[in-house]
């Protein structure tokens, strides 16, 4: 199935589509569907590697891709809409304290007893509403994703209420294009 039930949607989500259907080129990392991620089991909601978007979010993304392409790059989104069952899994999980499993791998600088009060983990969460996403800038030809280094998927940036960049996968060279500066903000 292409979009969320429509049930489970306020009236602004209702817009929602798979970020494929308005862009099929984007590069998709979306391990929430799979036991490889900080929690180290599927996430609740996460039936499928499926990134949904509103559609003003979907549309913009692709805009700023566009913008990209031309100076070598490509957008990597690795989250989209989460559902509230999938946040609650979250703070169950952070709430585990003797739940360190996949600490080495996914969050080894980080104190599991601060993801609350540092921003990493809420109750409630900006993707609930379908217009957050957590992406990076990757060089073209896209190439099959380089193992995480430990401590990139935990970002402070990533709890600000803005769109992060998770892991910046190209040396740093500047852009001629700002991606600020473009319609997705």
């Amino acid at each position: 199935m292409d979009c969320i039930l429509a049930a489970n949607l306020t009236e602004r989500q209702k817009d929602v589509v798979a970020l494929r259907r308005v862009d099929p080129t984007t590069v998709r990392e979306m391990r929430y569907s799979t036991p490889h991620n900080f929690v180290g089991e599927r996430i609740d909601g996460y039936r499928q590697p499926l990134c949904s978007l509103t559609r003003p979010a979907a549309e913009a993304l692709h805009k700023a891709k566009q913008q990209l392409l031309y100076q070598g790059y490509t957008l990597k989104v690795y989250d989209c809409y989460r559902p509230q069952g999938a946040v609650n899994h979250f703070v169950r999980w952070a709430n585990d304290l003797d739940d360190q499993a996949m600490k080495t791998e996914f969050y080894p600088r980080v104190d599991k007893t601060r993801l609350f009060a540092d921003g990493y983990i809420a109750e409630k969460s900006g993707h609930s509403r379908g217009s957050t996403m957590d992406w990076t800038i990757v060089r073209l030809p896209a190439k099959p994703t380089r193992p995480y280094v430990p401590g990139e998927p935990l970002v402070r940036e990533s709890r600000r209420g803005v769109v992060a960049l998770h892991v910046l996968e190209i040396p740093y060279q500047p852009l001629t294009t700002d991606p600020r500066k473009t319609p997705f903000r």
